[in-house]
């Protein structure tokens, strides 16, 4: 193991030698700067910036860990985290960059003497923009997405290659759960090469081990949560193994997780792919010319074509394997593998001046798109300031008042114009104060205006079915305001009662 931590350190060193290796990492800061003047909380950032609680009722115990280091408080080993925004947020950017450069100086994609802009290809995905967004959990993000590309350091050695890719995937679980698809699709991605190269028993070999190694780290990480007694939030720890229906759960979930992704991109980012899908019908072109040479196989053109689509099932992670799986665009944390595995294949017949310049085509997409986010994210987050801060007065009348809320708050006039230009802002942007949702009152409830109680079930709808006789203390064109008690309902919906 003393070459595999040689071999890390020299591989660190190589992503920061030379003007170029730097020049990305100046990219990757240019690209969130957006974000990071929006200074804005992003979902669970609410509560952990209220209460600096963990990750351990999600089984995630080396974010625990990470958080614990960095945070200098040891008593009891419990996480009291410290906001070290913005630094969280552009660190994780230089995570996701550097996590790059190692896979793709490993592939010979890019290295210390030529300027590549692939290593960059985590940022290429649209989706990536929610995980980056938090505040704290962006790092836990861009450090799992790390863990689960150092075994490839050491894939010559079988030996080297097996015992790290346990390790670093035992911490990956521990870390971001999501993010281990990224390793089945690593797994892939390094077989087409070898695929492609004729060397089809080490890919074979590669294939089986990742794949057994995978199934080992989940079975051991899945006893650990059981003597641990975790239960992981949310019914995420309900697989559909242990339902009836396991081809139909799986196939439903598959259905929505490609639906969700449809639902989310749109023409500009099509737009964006048309010079890497360009270069991939030109290398399916030398293949297919390859193949009339007898130069390679066609059971090699089959298993890079299927590894591919392996790589793009991976990107839905664990959720196709999850009973009733809740869709947010941080768990498509994968996605960015498959730009990797398509450039991959394109990299044995296309120079390398050609696939930079398809990358510098979703550079531009990327770019413009998390500038309009963020301009849309302070948007709606004022515009919600404005609308709450007109209820505020009278969520003030009581000491200890409950929040329920009826219908869905609108999105800012900015925001509604900006998903005309990017579909995924209608989900980046999420609007809290909707029907039934805990954020809802829980961003409401940030400055304890209201209490920090949770009412849901079947309470709440017997309340929403009593909220006529509620008096109606402020009505505007946004909501009316109904109190009672010591309960009071924001009503978007504005239904007249009968």
């Amino acid at each position: 193991m003393q070459q595999y931590f040689r071999n890390i350190q020299n591989a660190a060193f190589a992503c920061f030698n030379g003007k170029s290796a730097i020049f990305l990492y100046i990219l990757a800061f240019f690209y969130v700067i957006p974000i990071l003047l929006t200074n804005v909380y992003y979902m669970d950032d609410y509560n952990r910036a209220v209460s600096g609680y963990g990750w351990e009722q999600d089984g995630r115990f080396f974010a625990n860990a990470i958080m614990w280091i960095l945070n200098l408080k040891y008593e009891f080993f419990k996480i009291k985290q410290t906001d070290f925004f913005p630094y969280t947020i552009i660190l994780s950017s230089f995570i996701f960059v550097f996590s790059g450069t190692l896979l793709c100086n490993k592939l010979k994609i890019s290295n210390e003497k030529t300027f590549s802009l692939v290593p960059l290809f985590a940022l290429f995905s649209p989706f990536i923009l929610e995980n980056i967004t938090y505040r704290y959990d962006s790092l836990i993000m861009s450090v799992s997405f790390l863990l689960v590309s150092l075994p490839f350091l050491s894939v010559e050695n079988l030996k080297e290659f097996s015992l790290s890719s346990f390790v670093f995937l035992m911490l990956a679980w521990m870390t971001y759960q999501s993010t281990i698809a990224g390793y089945i699709s690593l797994c892939c991605i390094f077989a087409i090469d070898c695929f492609l190269k004729k060397e089809n028993k080490k890919a074979f070999t590669l294939l089986l081990t990742g794949g057994a190694i995978f199934v080992v780290s989940a079975l051991c990480y899945r006893i650990m949560i059981k003597v641990l007694r975790v239960n992981i939030s949310f019914g995420r720890s309900v697989s559909i193994f242990q339902k009836h229906n396991i081809i139909n759960d799986f196939i439903y979930n598959l259905h929505n997780g490609l639906r969700f992704i449809g639902q989310n991109l749109d023409s500009r980012f099509y737009t964006a792919t048309i010079p890497l899908m360009i270069l991939c019908i030109c290398t399916l072109f030398f293949i297919y010319r390859d193949f009339l040479r007898s130069k390679i196989n066609l059971s090699n053109i089959f298993y890079v074509l299927f590894l591919v689509f392996i790589v793009f099932f991976c990107t839905l992670g664990l959720n196709v394997f999850i009973y009733s799986p809740p869709w947010w665009l941080r768990i498509l944390i994968s996605f960015p593998f498959v730009f990797l595995s398509l450039i991959v294949v394109c990299k044995n017949y296309i120079k390398l001046q050609y696939i930079n310049f398809a990358c510098a085509f979703l550079l531009l997409y990327i770019f413009g798109l998390c500038s309009t986010y963020a301009s849309s994210l302070k948007q709606q987050n004022e515009f919600t300031n404005q609308i709450l801060a007109l209820a505020n007065p009278y969520l003030l009348s009581s000491d200890h008042m409950k929040l329920i809320v009826d219908g869905e708050i609108p999105y800012a006039p900015q925001t509604e114009f900006a998903k005309t230009n990017y579909k995924i802002i209608g989900t980046l942007v999420d609007k809290y104060m909707r029907d039934g949702w805990y954020w809802g009152e829980r961003r409401a409830g940030i400055y304890n205006i209201v209490e920090d109680v949770f009412i849901q079930g079947d309470e709440r709808e017997k309340i929403l079915s009593q909220k006529c006789i509620f008096k109606v203390s402020a009505n505007n064109k946004f909501f009316t305001l109904r109190v009672k008690d010591d309960i009071s309902i924001i009503d978007f919906k504005k239904y007249p009662c009968k």
